[in-house]
């Protein structure tokens, strides 16, 4: 990891404009959806929690730290977020929704 530029690179996507231009294929990739490298920085932070020396690394870049705690987990949380729930039940799941649903359908 330290003699490659990926988490440079997958700071630059996240920043840059609405196209990525990869210099190898030179073929673009929208940064309006990013999940792939999402997906990779999550494998490198769980890298970071088991390797001191990946984690030495990556506290050398301070630019890593700020993607993690602002884009990388506010996409994370909005991904993460149910896609829909009764706002009149507090606490209740999407999923929870769904079942009392069908079986107030099955009684009717």
């Amino acid at each position: 990891m330290e003699g490659t530029d990926l988490v440079k690179k997958i700071l630059e996507i996240s920043k840059d404009g609405l196209m990525h231009r990869f210099e190898g294929s030179n073929r673009l990739m929208s940064n309006g959806y990013n999940a792939f490298i999402r997906k990779m920085a999550h494998k490198i932070i769980e890298l970071q929690k088991k390797s001191e020396e990946a984690n030495n690394i990556l506290d050398a870049i301070p630019e890593w730290k700020e993607y993690c705690d602002g884009e990388l987990m506010l996409m994370t949380n909005l991904e993460n977020k149910p896609l829909a729930s009764d706002p009149r039940k507090k606490g209740q799941t999407s999923a929870e929704d769904d079942i009392e649903y069908f079986f107030k359908i099955k009684e009717f």
